[in-house]
Protein backbone atom coordinates (compact mmCIF):
# COMPACT_ATOMS: atom_id res chain seq x y z
CA UNK A 1 0.00 0.00 0.00
CA UNK A 2 1.30 3.44 -0.91
CA UNK A 3 1.79 6.07 1.74
CA UNK A 4 0.66 9.64 1.16
CA UNK A 5 4.12 10.87 0.06
CA UNK A 6 4.42 8.17 -2.61
CA UNK A 7 0.88 8.87 -3.82
CA UNK A 8 1.62 12.58 -4.14
CA UNK A 9 4.83 11.96 -6.04
CA UNK A 10 3.06 9.46 -8.32
CA UNK A 11 0.29 12.00 -8.97
CA UNK A 12 2.83 14.75 -9.70
CA UNK A 13 4.69 12.45 -12.08
CA UNK A 14 1.47 11.48 -13.88
CA UNK A 15 0.46 15.13 -14.15
CA UNK A 16 3.87 15.95 -15.64
CA UNK A 17 3.31 13.27 -18.30
CA UNK A 18 -0.24 14.44 -19.03
CA UNK A 19 -0.95 16.36 -22.17
CA UNK A 20 -1.78 20.05 -21.93
CA UNK A 21 -5.38 19.25 -22.82
CA UNK A 22 -5.78 16.83 -19.92
CA UNK A 23 -4.16 19.35 -17.59
CA UNK A 24 -6.61 22.06 -18.74
CA UNK A 25 -9.60 19.76 -18.26
CA UNK A 26 -8.40 18.86 -14.76
CA UNK A 27 -8.14 22.55 -13.88
CA UNK A 28 -11.62 23.16 -15.29
CA UNK A 29 -13.10 20.37 -13.14
CA UNK A 30 -11.42 21.71 -10.01
CA UNK A 31 -12.55 25.28 -10.71
CA UNK A 32 -16.16 24.22 -11.34
CA UNK A 33 -16.18 22.26 -8.08
CA UNK A 34 -14.95 25.31 -6.14
CA UNK A 35 -17.62 27.52 -7.71
CA UNK A 36 -20.50 25.20 -6.87
CA UNK A 37 -20.09 25.13 -3.08
CA UNK A 38 -22.30 26.67 -0.43
CA UNK A 39 -20.30 29.90 -0.60
CA UNK A 40 -21.72 30.36 -4.12
CA UNK A 41 -25.23 30.37 -2.61
CA UNK A 42 -24.80 32.16 0.71
CA UNK A 43 -21.25 33.36 1.18
CA UNK A 44 -18.82 32.67 4.00
CA UNK A 45 -19.75 31.66 7.56
CA UNK A 46 -20.78 34.55 9.82
CA UNK A 47 -19.95 35.05 13.49
CA UNK A 48 -22.42 36.99 15.65
CA UNK A 49 -22.88 37.17 19.44
CA UNK A 50 -20.64 34.18 20.10
CA UNK A 51 -22.43 31.99 17.54
CA UNK A 52 -21.18 30.96 14.14
CA UNK A 53 -23.71 30.58 11.34
CA UNK A 54 -22.50 28.23 8.60
CA UNK A 55 -24.46 28.10 5.33
CA UNK A 56 -25.46 24.69 3.95
CA UNK A 57 -26.35 24.18 0.31
CA UNK A 58 -27.60 21.33 -1.84
CA UNK A 59 -25.27 21.10 -4.81
CA UNK A 60 -25.70 19.14 -8.03
CA UNK A 61 -23.02 18.91 -10.66
CA UNK A 62 -22.93 17.28 -14.06
CA UNK A 63 -20.06 17.23 -16.49
CA UNK A 64 -18.97 15.42 -19.58
CA UNK A 65 -15.38 15.79 -20.64
CA UNK A 66 -13.23 14.03 -23.14
CA UNK A 67 -9.70 14.22 -24.43
CA UNK A 68 -7.44 12.21 -26.61
CA UNK A 69 -4.24 12.04 -28.54
CA UNK A 70 -3.58 10.80 -32.03
CA UNK A 71 -0.45 9.09 -33.23
CA UNK A 72 -1.91 7.96 -36.55
CA UNK A 73 -0.05 8.30 -39.83
CA UNK A 74 0.70 12.01 -40.43
CA UNK A 75 -1.85 13.04 -37.79
CA UNK A 76 -0.15 13.72 -34.48
CA UNK A 77 -1.83 15.92 -31.88
CA UNK A 78 -4.17 16.08 -28.98
CA UNK A 79 -7.50 17.66 -28.27
CA UNK A 80 -10.37 17.65 -25.92
CA UNK A 81 -13.46 19.41 -24.76
CA UNK A 82 -16.29 19.25 -22.38
CA UNK A 83 -19.54 20.57 -21.09
CA UNK A 84 -20.86 20.84 -17.60
CA UNK A 85 -23.17 22.65 -15.26
CA UNK A 86 -23.69 22.94 -11.57
CA UNK A 87 -26.61 24.04 -9.48
CA UNK A 88 -26.61 25.00 -5.83
CA UNK A 89 -29.75 25.65 -3.79
CA UNK A 90 -29.94 26.80 -0.18
CA UNK A 91 -30.71 23.92 2.18
CA UNK A 92 -30.36 25.61 5.54
CA UNK A 93 -27.73 26.74 8.01
CA UNK A 94 -25.86 25.43 11.02
CA UNK A 95 -25.78 27.45 14.22
CA UNK A 96 -22.67 26.65 16.27
CA UNK A 97 -22.86 27.95 19.84
CA UNK A 98 -21.15 26.76 23.02
CA UNK A 99 -20.07 23.46 21.46
CA UNK A 100 -23.56 22.63 20.19
CA UNK A 101 -24.58 22.53 16.54
CA UNK A 102 -28.19 23.00 15.40
CA UNK A 103 -29.29 22.63 11.78
CA UNK A 104 -32.06 24.99 10.67
CA UNK A 105 -33.59 24.00 7.33
CA UNK A 106 -34.80 26.61 4.87
CA UNK A 107 -38.28 25.63 3.75
CA UNK A 108 -39.30 26.28 0.18
CA UNK A 109 -43.06 25.76 -0.04
CA UNK A 110 -43.17 26.47 -3.77
CA UNK A 111 -41.03 23.38 -4.43
CA UNK A 112 -43.44 21.29 -2.37
CA UNK A 113 -46.21 22.24 -4.81
CA UNK A 114 -44.36 21.12 -7.93
CA UNK A 115 -45.25 17.40 -7.70
CA UNK A 116 -48.98 17.80 -6.92
CA UNK A 117 -49.41 20.50 -9.57
CA UNK A 118 -47.61 18.37 -12.14
CA UNK A 119 -49.90 15.44 -11.32
CA UNK A 120 -53.02 17.64 -11.64
CA UNK A 121 -51.81 19.08 -14.97
CA UNK A 122 -51.06 15.61 -16.33
CA UNK A 123 -54.47 14.29 -15.26
CA UNK A 124 -56.20 17.27 -16.87
CA UNK A 125 -54.24 16.78 -20.10
CA UNK A 126 -55.14 13.08 -20.22
CA UNK A 127 -58.80 13.91 -19.64
CA UNK A 128 -58.84 16.61 -22.35
CA UNK A 129 -57.14 14.36 -24.89
CA UNK A 130 -59.46 11.46 -24.03
CA UNK A 131 -62.58 13.61 -24.40
CA UNK A 132 -61.36 15.05 -27.69
CA UNK A 133 -60.56 11.61 -29.09
CA UNK A 134 -63.95 10.23 -27.96
CA UNK A 135 -65.80 13.11 -29.68
CA UNK A 136 -63.78 12.58 -32.84
CA UNK A 137 -64.59 8.83 -32.89
CA UNK A 138 -68.28 9.53 -32.33
CA UNK A 139 -68.35 12.07 -35.16
CA UNK A 140 -66.59 9.63 -37.50
CA UNK A 141 -69.01 6.86 -36.54
CA UNK A 142 -72.02 9.10 -37.13
CA UNK A 143 -70.66 10.21 -40.53
CA UNK A 144 -69.96 6.58 -41.53
CA UNK A 145 -73.49 5.55 -40.50
CA UNK A 146 -74.98 8.45 -42.48
CA UNK A 147 -72.96 7.50 -45.57
CA UNK A 148 -74.00 3.86 -45.20
CA UNK A 149 -77.65 4.84 -44.90
CA UNK A 150 -77.45 6.98 -48.02
CA UNK A 151 -75.76 4.20 -49.97
CA UNK A 152 -78.38 1.60 -48.96
CA UNK A 153 -81.51 3.68 -49.57
CA UNK A 154 -80.38 5.97 -52.35
CA UNK A 155 -79.85 9.70 -52.25
CA UNK A 156 -83.36 10.95 -52.93
CA UNK A 157 -85.49 8.60 -50.94
CA UNK A 158 -85.82 7.70 -47.37
CA UNK A 159 -87.12 4.51 -45.87
CA UNK A 160 -90.16 3.13 -47.78
CA UNK A 161 -91.51 0.99 -45.06
CA UNK A 162 -93.89 1.34 -42.16
CA UNK A 163 -97.08 2.54 -43.72
CA UNK A 164 -95.87 4.88 -46.43
CA UNK A 165 -97.45 4.73 -49.82
CA UNK A 166 -95.61 2.89 -52.54
CA UNK A 167 -95.03 4.16 -56.08
CA UNK A 168 -98.33 2.68 -57.32
CA UNK A 169 -100.33 4.44 -54.60
CA UNK A 170 -100.95 1.40 -52.42
CA UNK A 171 -99.50 0.34 -49.13
CA UNK A 172 -95.97 -0.89 -49.36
Amino acid sequence: MLDSVSRRSAAAEAQGRATPTLHAIGRLIEQTGRQSGSSAVFGSPIEHDGAVVVPVARTRFFSAFGAGTSRAFRMVGDGGGGQGFSRADPAGYLVLRDGDAVFRPIRQPAKALVVPLTFIAAAAAVRIVGTTMRRKRRAETARAMAEAAQGRFGRGGGCRCGGTKGEDGGEA
